[in-house]
This record gives C-alpha cells, sequence and structure tokens, in this order.
C-alpha cells in the first residue's frame, strides 16, 4: 500500500518523537499498553485488560508477547519503559512523572506479566490522554540517553522498519498474515508533485496533505474517495513572549481581533476549516465559547499604538505560506507590517524549540484533552518542553494543577473552562482555525476508517481490493 507523508519523522526514537509524523510511525513500530480507537475511545493495545481502582491502576500482558528481534517481552521491560519517559531529557517528562511505585509480576494461573502502579493526580485523563504516548521498549536497546536511529528500533508492534531514503519509509509487517504486508511511505512535499502522485494514481491514501484546491478537484476523479471528518487539529499564531513588543498585552490583543478570520478561511482554504479563538474543537465537553463576538474585550492598553514590524516565520508549506500571505494583506491597512520567512521543517522546528522566532505559524494536532493547556502553558513546560512562548501565569498555574488532581469530572470541567478563560484573556498564542480532516483514498482500499486524529492506527484494519 502506498501512502503519502509530506515528511519524514523528525525524531524516530519514541521518547523524543514530538512531532506529528514521529509520533504515528511509533504507533505502527511500538505498542502501548492501551490506544484509542477511530472515536478516541480508550481500547486495548499491548495490554489485553486493565482495571482501575481510584488512582490505582493495573494490566494484564500476554506471556507470549515478543519484540521484532524476537526477545520475549520481561517484567524488566516494562518497568524500564516507564523509567525511560520519567527521565528529565525526555519531553514527556512531567506527564509521567505521575506515575508511582510500578510493580510487575507474573500471574502464576497464565503465566502473564501483570503491570501496577499508583498515580499522583488523577486518572481521568491519563489513560486517554497520556498512557498511549508511553511506548513499551526493550531494555537491552533503549538503555542509553543518547536517542537511538531508526535502524536500532526494536518493538512490539506490528511492523518493522525495512528500509529508509530521503523519498522513502518502508515498513514490514511482522506477521505475515496482516492484512498489508508492507506500508510504502513516499515522501513529497510539494503540493503540485503530491496532487500529480495521486492523480496518475502512484499512491493508495493521502491523509491531510492536499490544499483544499486540489482536494474540489480530485473530487472529480472516479479513481478516489474524499472522505471528511471534523478535525482536532488548530492552527495558531506562537508568540515569543520574551520579544519586547509581544510581552505587551495591548499588542498582542490588537493582532488577536485584528485578524479575519472567517474572510482567511473562506479565500484561502475554500470553506474547508472553521475560525478558531481556543485550541478545543466545539464538539468538546471542555470547550468554551471565547468568540470576541460574545465577549466584551477589555480596551486596556492603545488600541491606535502604532506597532512595529514583526517576522512570521513558517515552515515551506505552501499552503501555509499563502494562509500567512493573506493573512498579511489582510492586516496592513490595520497597521501592522510583517516580513514572512519560510524554512524547511527542520530548520523550522529547531527555531521553534530553540525560541528563535518573534511570531510562527504552528499548528496543534490531534487535541482533544484539555490537559493539552498544562502542555502549553504551565510554566513547568518551559523548553525543553512545549511552552515554547515562555508564557507565565501563576494563577493559571494553580488551576491547571487543580484539574489534573480532582477525581470529579464535572469539577475538571470547570477548572479547565476557568483555564482557558484565563489564558486567552491574555493573548499567549493567537488561535486562527480549524481545518477539516480530509482523506483522498483510491477505491481500491477497503474498509479505512479516517480518525479525528489523522494518525496511522487505522492501516491496521485497512484492506486492499485483489
Amino acid at each position: 500500500m502506498r501512502i503519502l507523508i509530506g515528511a519524514k519523522p523528525q525524531k524516530w526514537d519514541p521518547r523524543f518523537a514530538v512531532d506529528a509524523f514521529g509520533m504515528k510511525f511509533s504507533d505502527l513500530i511500538f505498542q502501548s499498553l492501551v490506544t484509542l480507537d477511530h472515536k478516541l475511545q480508550v481500547a486495548p493495545s499491548l495490554a489485553y485488560k486493565w482495571e482501575q481502582n481510584q488512582k490505582n491502576l493495573k494490566f494484564w500482558i500476554k506471556s507470549h508477547t515478543q519484540f521484532s528481534d524476537e526477545l520475549k517481552l520481561s517484567c524488566e521491560d516494562l518497568i524500564f519503559s516507564i523509567e525511560a519517559y520519567q527521565k528529565k531529557e525526555v519531553p514527556f517528562k512531567l506527564a509521567f512523572k505521575n506515575i508511582q511505585n510500578p510493580k510487575c509480576t507474573i500471574d502464576p494461573k497464565t503465566t502473564d506479566l501483570i503491570l501496577s502502579f499508583s498515580l499522583l493526580k488523577s486518572p481521568i485523563k491519563f489513560l486517554r490522554a497520556d498512557l498511549p504516548v508511553l511506548k513499551v521498549l526493550p531494555k537491552a536497546v533503549f538503555n542509553t540517553s543518547e536517542k537511538l536511529l531508526p535502524t536500532q528500533l526494536i518493538g512490539t508492534g506490528p511492523y518493522i522498519l525495512d528500509s529508509l531514503t530521503d523519498s522513502k519509509i518502508l515498513l514490514k509487517a511482522k506477521d505475515p498474515q496482516l492484512h498489508i504486508p508492507y506500508l510504502d511511505f513516499l515522501v513529497a512535499k510539494d503540493p503540485f508533485t503530491k496532487y500529480l502522485k495521486i492523480h496518475k494514481q502512484k499512491i493508495d491514501l493521502a491523509i491531510d496533505e492536499l490544499p483544499p484546491i486540489k482536494i474540489l478537484s480530485l473530487k472529480r476523479n472516479a479513481q478516489f474517495d474524499i472522505i471528511e471528518t471534523e478535525g482536532l487539529s488548530t492552527n495558531y499564531l506562537l508568540l515569543n513572549l520574551r520579544d519586547p513588543e509581544l510581552k505587551k498585552f495591548h499588542v498582542r490583543q490588537k493582532l488577536h481581533n485584528a485578524i479575519p478570520r472567517e474572510k482567511i478561511t473562506r479565500l484561502s482554504l475554500e470553506g474547508l476549516a472553521h475560525p478558531a479563538f481556543s485550541l478545543l474543537n466545539p464538539s468538546n465537553p471542555y470547550y468554551v465559547n471565547l468568540d470576541p463576538t460574545s465577549i466584551p474585550h477589555s480596551t486596556e492598553g492603545k488600541p491606535d499604538h502604532i506597532m512595529p514590524s514583526f517576522e512570521i516565520k513558517t515552515s515551506q508549506n505552501s499552503q501555509v505560506i499563502q494562509n500567512m500571505k493573506i493573512l498579511i494583506q489582510e492586516l496592513k491597512p490595520k497597521g501592522f507590517e510583517f516580513t514572512l520567512k519560510s524554512y524547511d521543517w527542520g530548520t523550522f522546528f529547531k527555531d521553534i524549540k530553540k525560541g528563535n522566532f518573534q511570531i510562527a505559524s504552528m499548528r496543534w494536532v490531534g487535541v482533544f484533552d484539555p490537559d493539552i493547556h498544562g502542555i502549553a502553558f504551565h510554566s513547568k513546560e518551559f523548553p525543553p518542553g512545549r511552552n515554547r512562548g515562555h508564557y507565565a501565569n501563576k494563577n493559571v498555574d494553580i488551576l491547571l494543577e487543580k484539574a489534573e488532581e480532582t477525581l470529579d469530572p464535572n469539577e475538571r470541567i470547570a477548572l479547565y473552562q476557568e483555564v482557558q478563560k484565563q489564558i486567552f484573556a491574555d493573548y499567549p498564542i493567537i488561535p486562527l482555525w480549524r481545518n477539516t480532516l480530509v482523506a483522498v483514498k483510491h477505491k481500491r482500499i477497503e474498509q479505512f476508517i479516517l480518525d479525528p486524529q489523522g494518525s496511522f492506527r487505522p492501516l491496521l484494519k485497512t484492506k486492499i481490493k485483489r
């Protein structure tokens, strides 16, 4: 099966993979104790069953489980995997510092492995939002703080890396009886090249890869199906709050209120996006309406203050560049001047992580749990964490910590809604729009279900018509 992707993973080692493709490939080569199905509900993965009692969790794993090098999974590997994700150099460490007293025993009747641990904080979101990120690793291979190369990766997942070039990633099924024995990922960065590969039927599947204008064109091609679903990704402007101008509240507020989101989504995105004023989707139970038309805005500061010129950094994604050009054009009559600079993804992302930017066009992918606000805005998440704009608000930190600890679902909703109100009243980032998630699928591909995260997990149940 031939799958189009716009870039290779930045990091293959699952302990350090925070980019979208790095995490998507991790789902194929490795396994977590649990995963998410296409409805974003917790589903079995390595663990075939689990129990939860307040803050105590227990998981059962089959004794015959093997890594791709045919070594059997051991209790030592399970404990090591937890400890590996708690190390200070790992970007997910704060989520897994939550785990206390991990223990592993052997079931005397079945010889299955039983892993148990307790949580310091509420388990409400842990199974859905955190645990699927933690991949089970062989201690013999990963017992190093160094980032492993793609060819060194050994996991219990259904696929192994067969070959890797600049333009192609080939995964081979561990079990030859799997529906699709090979997954052939073809890398193409240019939208026109992507479109041609699909149009010439050199691609079977592309998930969230084409600009809206090309999607509209392919709707007329009888060889392909276009699948759409409500997306969980939010595009936004990341602001560097250490910048002397962007640290000023009135500058951020004016920029936020000046952006004509509806017009830009209509002009540039062909209606395949909706204006966003927060990170969560309106269908999310934690969502709070922050649309400025429904909230009276403060006039604090100097609304008519002449704005300095700002630099916006983007990747070389042509759709992103087009979106930013239209945004710049629309904001110019409102007193804003920008220079736009685009870089290859590797250079761009390194600059973001180093804080080498004023404003950057970014996207949070797969946002479904309000814990995203802790990851993105808690002051403990300053780089190498993911609070890359260096936003700090002590009251928000306190609310986030309470929300993480509560066992009451209703209280959690109320706390996270207050968190959103306080954060977005400060304008540390500027939400822009949520894209409709679109997959282009050749008709020979059957039983493919597009999940809202745009992950590769549905490939495990997909079939090819012979």
